[in-house]
């Protein structure tokens, strides 16, 4: 760039990274960048997306946060004197308002700066930029500033956003529940995230091969491998690879994985019964459906869950999902599954919800229902068993499924409890403290039944109630 006086340099991450900036010049963009440390994204996109917008569009506002201000206006500095000392760039700045914190140009456009958790001043924002939000790993640490960054971007940042406005965060990864990993649990905003490890793994945005570094020519292979020795391995999966850990617990469920298998829909086609119902997509004629369930009722307060799944796309279609009580769970339960061309249930076998399970037998649903005897041997018993031998293994399974893409869900909660569940100290996973698995367990029993679904229909086991022509619904 000739602008640059020979300091920018272009490589094939950052040419894609311009390509994808580029577009907030025809639609509103939601992009989320995570690279390695020192690998050109800030000076690309903090100084010279700003500056190429404005050039264009003198007329736009560019707002740049940091993690302090005094930091967040070293940007604004650079790209106020590198517009200066260029005047072929065509950005005439207003001589009444050229500091380095808040500079505007002659067509009321400019650019302001400021502090992640601070006000910002001034006009509301065109293209808001957040750069680096977290100032080190002592703040990553703390859910106190992890919680302050996410109620500034919710009650503050939002707030400045000119209609079809474009927002694009920049940082590398210190922590899952930081200021990325929470944007990426809500469906609310559809967010294009680019994940760019210092090292290739498999599916590499840029199409590398596995193991390949991401800028070769200033950080070569056997300097990262150095660096990976260097840090250990929770700066590495964080800083490097953009794969963070929560606070030091192995996530279980892959962000990037989780944000695939989230469906584009975000408010359900249908809801009923109070929101206790919600139907992404309604029953289609001839389609075999699948059901899983965690049921639960009364003391514990927990909730209950049952999701419908499409068994061929394994999309999820509808669930149910609430505290009803046991006679309303069952009663909504059968109505649902009928409506899904008699869906085949399978739930979790615990105690409350066999109280659950008895009444959807006396509503004349027992036979679309998965019973298994192999562990008690009692042939009454319905539902998938899961104790510490079968719950990792359930998890595992649909786990996998996620990361492979052969799982789709809509629901907002369910993306959220993924972002949730993390390993013990034993590699065990489960919920993080505080947050309920309902969705994720129902999501794991659903799974079991469609892949138990398709065996029973191609191999054909002999009691009627797991026979082709009951499975059909016929």
């Amino acid at each position: 760039m000739r602008w640059s006086g020979g300091e920018w340099r272009l490589a094939p991450h950052l040419d894609l990274l311009s390509r994808e900036a580029a577009h907030v010049a025809d639609r509103p963009v939601r992009l989320i960048v995570s690279l390695p440390v020192r690998h050109g994204k800030s000076l690309l996109l903090s100084v010279w997306t700003p500056i190429w917008l404005l050039s264009n569009w003198p007329g736009k506002r560019v707002i740049l946060a940091s993690y302090e201000a005094s930091f967040a206006a070293s940007w604004g500095r650079k790209t106020r004197n590198i517009v200066l000392a260029n005047p072929g760039i065509g950005v005439r700045l207003a001589q009444d308002s050229a500091s380095q914190s808040i500079w505007e140009t002659t067509e009321s456009g400019g650019m302001v700066t400021a502090g992640v958790g601070g006000p910002i001043t001034g006009r509301g924002a065109d293209l808001l930029i957040i750069d680096d939000p977290v100032r080190n790993r002592q703040d990553a640490d703390s859910p106190v500033v992890r919680q302050g960054i996410w109620e500034w971007w919710e009650s503050v940042a939002r707030t400045r956003l000119e209609p079809n406005a474009s927002v694009i965060v920049v940082m590398s990864r210190w922590d899952s529940d930081d200021l990325v990993g929470r944007l990426l649990r809500q469906p609310d905003d559809i967010w294009t995230h680019i994940r760019l490890p210092a090292v290739a793994e498999s599916g590499d945005a840029l199409g590398r091969p596995v193991g390949a570094a991401l800028w070769p020519e200033r950080y070569p292979l056997p300097r990262l491998r150095a660096t990976e020795r260097e840090v250990g391995p929770d700066a590495w999966a964080g800083l490097y690879q953009q794969r963070p850990n929560p606070q030091g617990r192995g996530l279980f469920f892959d962000v990037d994985a989780v944000e695939r298998c989230r469906g584009d829909i975000a408010v359900p086609v249908e809801s009923r019964l109070g929101g206790l119902v919600s139907m992404w997509k309604r029953p289609v004629v001839g389609r075999r459906y699948v059901a899983g369930g965690d049921l639960a009722w009364g003391e514990k307060g927990a909730f209950s869950c049952l999701v419908v799944a499409d068994h061929q796309t394994g999309e999820v279609v509808a669930e149910l999902h609430g505290r009803p009580r046991p006679d309303e769970m069952a009663q909504v339960a059968v109505a649902l599954c009928r409506e899904y061309g008699n869906a085949y249930v399978g739930v979790e076998r615990n105690g409350e919800g066999v109280v659950v399970v008895d009444k959807m037998r006396e509503l004349g649903y027992g036979n679309r229902m998965f019973w298994a005897d192999h562990e008690a041997r009692v042939p009454e018993r319905c539902g998938w068993q899961t104790d510490a031998r079968t719950r990792p293994m359930m998890l595992g399974e649909l786990e996998e499924a996620v990361r492979v893409g052969a799982v789709r869900v809509h629901c907002r909660d369910a993306v959220s409890e993924m972002g949730t569940f993390v390993r013990d100290e034993r590699g065990r996973p489960g919920p993080n403290e505080g947050t309920y698995g309902d969705h994720v367990m129902a999501l794991a029993v659903m799974w079991q039944m469609r892949k138990w679904a398709t065996f029973s229909v191609g191999v054909g086991v002999g009691a009627a109630a797991r026979s082709p022509a009951v499975w059909a619904g016929r």
